[in-house]
């Protein structure tokens, strides 16, 4: 992370001076020591293409490097590091559609035999039968994320982009909690809508994503560089292309049953563009 803002700060300072070469630096060897016009107008194309290429490196990567859409957990850290909290993030990029879809912490599910056998390495007690909750009982930080999301893209048959597990005061900073009968699920909160109004720029976005990962209660699969191809697709989202929802289920008095099929059709119809086949 160090190494990423160093990288950021050393960019910065070479656009800045190129910017006041083109400004300030071009008029002065002209008036000062009679550099020819045709010598001054190389000079400063040549300073506009590097400043161009130096912006291209700080913000975006080229179309091919964009993908169609991204799937990505996010996971509240509770108390003595527990997995709280289970968020599913489904970024159809192309549309600019956005679905926050929450997984009951309650949720029951049975691991595969292959699945099973392979977590049964790591912990020898571990049952097939579990819930999402239980996961930090079995396995310490670190270790719960990487099964928690091997589970979920197991019985929901995705794969995720990335996962990550965050503290409960950076959920708080974008989420709020909505009850929805025995369960809730979390939307964008107000505060987060009405920053997504305000006018944004790459630099600013690349800022707080670098903050984001820099919080120590966090804890990312993905380094940051892999995020900057699609920061542009994020800028351009508004409240009204995010939707929130809670896993199609059944609350019991024991656990949350997921509905397979119907989650599988919801994830599906924000994987796939509306705009396929469209000119």
């Amino acid at each position: 992370m160090a190494r990423s803002v160093r990288r950021s700060l050393m960019i910065l300072i070479v656009m800045g001076i190129f910017t006041f070469t083109i400004l300030f630096g071009f008029p002065f060897l002209k008036k000062k020591y009679g550099v020819p016009e045709d010598v001054l107008e190389r000079i400063k194309q040549a300073s506009i293409e590097i400043k161009q290429k130096q912006n291209e490196q700080l913000t975006v990567g080229s179309a091919a490097n964009i993908p169609d859409h991204v799937i990505k957990l996010w996971m509240k850290r509770g108390e003595e590091g527990r997995l709280e909290k289970f968020i599913l993030e489904i970024f159809q990029i192309k549309d600019q559609r956005l679905l926050l879809l929450t997984i009951p912490e309650t949720t029951r599910v049975t691991m595969s035999n292959e699945l099973y056998q392979q977590m049964q390495a790591e912990e020898s007690f571990l049952p097939q039968m579990l819930t999402l909750q239980t996961i930090s009982d079995h396995f310490s930080p670190g270790k719960a994320e990487k099964f928690a999301a091997s589970l979920i893209e197991e019985f929901l048959d995705i794969h995720l982009d990335s996962y990550a597990a965050v503290t409960a005061s950076w959920i708080d900073s974008f989420l709020t909690p909505i009850q929805d009968g025995a369960e809730e699920f979390y939307q964008l909160s107000d505060s987060m809508k009405d920053k997504m109004k305000e006018p944004v720029t790459i630099r600013k976005t690349k800022q707080q994503i670098e903050q984001m990962y820099a919080d120590l209660g966090c804890f990312f699969s993905q380094e940051i560089e892999s995020v900057i191809p699609y920061l542009e697709a994020y800028e351009a989202l508004k409240p009204t292309d995010v939707s929130a929802q809670l896993l199609p289920g059944e609350h019991t008095n024991s656990a949350y049953l997921p509905e397979i099929i119907k989650a599988k059709q919801k994830i599906y119809e924000y994987q796939i563009s509306e705009k396929v086949g469209q000119k």
